[in-house]
């Protein structure tokens, strides 16, 4: 089994080379599975003789709990591959985690004309053994997803929106949520119910209201989709092409209504009302490495020192995956 897993993904190496050490070093002492059941064998022969006739508790203790450990590493890495897997960002002969790793080695891509990048495609298709048309493919795939892109200096659009759209909606957003700063627990009962919170209420329904009319003109299936896509995409945060995943999906459904205003209105102020918004809306661009455009929300929005993770979203460790993930 190891060695058709290698094959598919060299990452498995790692994981079966673990695997493989600890249970061979069990199997050096129960090779027919009866050692640890019975204390002769099949020939009433004493089990172990040659090494005294016991087993240290404790050493097989420490043996089993490392093969659990090992398992619990190969049974997350095949889950975790499944999804990875899905979303095609994969070669022949290179997966997604080469493909990061290539792209880490790559120049700008303004610099792919020039002789140095000759080189360093030699160099990399000497590392990897694959083909030039292969790396041609790895180099397409890096160009076109919004991590790798990133290192090599290509900036990448929204799918639907724009960043003035993005701008002016903020804007009335923070009309409708004035104390989005405020982030202290907020205590809510029935009783505490009284005449403001009533006005509250309806002065929230003009600004949706208000927002609305406003950006009819605006609000297109495109539109709407990327702005659920913004919005839902900070819930998984593990393959940007997920958010394109996403929009496809929300595009699909606002096409089928894009004749119904009723719905368009729903459909734009079921996100549009959501408190968190700027919140999921920072960490959607942070990892779709839109660093700059969210440094200018946090500026515009004062939100240095409010956001409490909003240091770890600069740093992507927020986005960090298990080492075995390979990238």
């Amino acid at each position: 089994m190891g060695v058709f897993s290698n094959q598919l993904d060299r990452r498995f190496k790692s994981i079966n080379a673990n695997l493989d050490y600890t249970i061979r070093d069990i199997a050096n002492i129960d090779a027919t599975g009866q050692t640890f059941r019975y204390p002769i064998d099949s020939e009433s022969k004493k089990h172990l003789e040659d090494i005294g006739g016991t087993i240290s508790c404790r050493v097989l203790f420490s043996k089993f709990t490392e093969l659990e450990k090992n398992l619990d590493t190969l049974h997350y890495f095949t889950g975790y591959l499944a999804d990875e897997y899905r979303f095609e960002t994969y070669t022949n002969n290179l997966s997604r985690a080469d493909i990061f790793q290539i792209a880490k080695q790559l120049p700008n891509r303004s610099e792919w004309s020039n002789d140095e990048f000759k080189e360093i495609k030699k160099g990399i298709i000497s590392q990897y053994q694959v083909s030039s048309n292969e790396f041609c493919r790895a180099c397409n795939l890096v160009q076109n997803n919004y991590e790798t892109a990133y290192f090599i200096n290509v900036d990448l659009n929204f799918l639907g929106l724009t960043e003035e759209q993005i701008l002016e909606l903020l804007a009335f957003w923070v009309k409708l949520n004035p104390n989005f700063r405020d982030r202290s627990p907020q205590e809510f009962s029935l009783t505490s119910i009284d005449a403001s919170v009533f006005e509250e209420m309806i002065t929230r329904d003009a600004i949706k209201k208000e927002t609305v009319l406003a950006l009819k003109s605006s609000i297109t299936p495109e539109y709407l989709a990327d702005l659920n896509a913004l919005f839902y995409f900070a819930r998984e945060l593990d393959f940007s092409e997920s958010y394109k995943s996403i929009y496809d999906n929300e595009l699909k459904i606002a096409k089928l209504h894009n004749n119904d205003k009723k719905e368009i209105a729903r459909n734009f102020l079921h996100i549009f009302s959501k408190c968190n918004f700027i919140d999921n809306l920072l960490e959607s661009l942070y990892f779709l490495n839109f660093i700059d455009f969210a440094e200018k929300i946090v500026k515009l929005y004062e939100l240095e020192g409010i956001l409490q993770s909003l240091d770890k979203l600069r740093s992507r460790t927020a986005f960090a995956k298990s080492d075995i993930c390979g990238y």
